[in-house]
């Protein structure tokens, strides 16, 4: 059902562009946004005077994050910037233009898919399969709000490299990486931290995870921003609870027990203490297989007793638990039983005392087959 939106405003207003709100601002980080709506406010002012400092006071946003707003807007051709000396001297608002804005838009949205689609082909997603392997679980689509990807031109590189916190991660990343920083990682990193807007600490987290699997790749790399970008991730520690949360061995254990929610911390760390046997998959998935069939629970504890006698067992395979497994009953067969014979197997029917013949008896009773026959 939709509602009505009633105007009790009567002055001191600040008009904003139709044109902004239905065709700039939904591919905008939204701390660009609020630095736009801001510079419209000041156009209300008689001789508006601003600093990237005041600014960022007024906003509750870092310098940096002012100065990349700015970037971000002069590069849409929503506003123009003038510097001297390295300072930004003038800012003018420029007039906003839909039939030049839209078609690219159009083509940005169906391209950057493209793009995403070709790359989750080649890259590992953030959640692993069951098999290790790098194939995607699942394709992200890209969302409107997701500013487009392109390549900076060496004068665009220059002025945002400026920004102290951009040239420190661009030095932490190519620390990280052990080499010279090349063109694609760095155009990556100004993409991260212009458009997407990610933090100095969140670009560094991105680029520790994708080392620790193995991971260089700018096209690995992006696949996981875009990601995180859609779920909203913003802080270095929902980066790190979304990473835990897709950790490969949590996955194959939740999967193989049926369990459908997200694991609780305690669960967590029953399981990390399996990290030590080094079992492979098949071997995890068999052990919760038998917690499921021989408790008829999902109890991790329960997975953790079989996990550990197998490791005591030197069980590396599934042919190990088999021949454990044969092992196991010829043992129980053979086992003494109270006379020191070996123990017979018995049914129901065997559980009576058996009664002892003489040979006389058994005479007789032959005699007594051969009249009847």
């Amino acid at each position: 059902m939709g509602f009505s939106v009633t105007n009790y405003f009567s002055q001191n207003i600040t008009q904003v562009p139709n044109i902004f709100i239905d065709t700039y601002m939904p591919q905008a980080n939204g701390s660009f946004v609020k630095v736009y709506l801001y510079l419209l406010r000041q156009m209300n002012e008689t001789s508006p005077s601003l600093t990237i400092e005041n600014m960022a006071d007024m906003l509750s946003n870092t310098e940096a994050d002012i100065t990349r707003a700015l970037r971000y807007w002069e590069k849409q051709g929503v506003i123009s910037i003038t510097e001297a000396v390295g300072q930004i001297i003038e800012i003018s608002l420029l007039p906003l233009s839909d039939e030049s804005k839209q078609p690219e838009q159009a083509s940005h949205y169906s391209s950057s898919a493209a793009t995403v689609s070709k790359t989750l082909d080649v890259v590992e997603e953030m959640a692993p399969p069951d098999s290790g392997s790098a194939e995607p679980s699942q394709t992200y689509l890209i969302q409107p709000d997701i500013p487009k990807r392109h390549i900076y031109s060496p004068l665009q590189a220059e002025a945002l490299k400026k920004d102290s916190e951009i040239e420190s991660c661009l030095s932490m990343v190519e620390a990280l990486l052990g080499t010279t920083l090349g063109d694609a990682h760095m155009q990556l990193v100004l993409y991260l931290m212009s458009d997407l807007g990610f933090s100095l600490n969140l670009v560094i987290t991105l680029y520790e995870t994708a080392l620790s699997r193995g991971k260089r790749n700018p096209r690995y790399l992006e696949t996981i921003a875009l990601n995180w970008a859609k779920k909203g991730i913003r802080t270095v520690e929902d980066a790190e609870d979304e990473v835990s949360s897709f950790n490969g061995t949590y996955r194959i254990i939740t999967k193989a027990l049926g369990i459908k929610r997200a694991l609780a911390p305690a669960e967590k760390a029953v399981i990390d203490k399996w990290e030590v046997y080094h079992f492979p998959d098949a071997v995890l998935e068999e052990a919760c297989s038998r917690t499921v069939l021989q408790s008829g629970d999902t109890n991790l504890n329960y997975t953790a007793k079989i996990l550990e006698d197998w490791h005591k067992k030197g069980v590396t395979s599934l042919k190990d638990i088999e021949d454990c497994d044969k092992s196991f009953f010829r043992q129980k067969n053979a086992s003494p039983g109270k006379n020191g014979t070996a123990r017979r197997n018995k049914n129901k029917f065997q559980q009576f005392p058996q009664r002892e013949y003489s040979r006389e008896e058994y005479a007789d009773l032959e005699k007594q087959l051969l009249h009847q026959s």
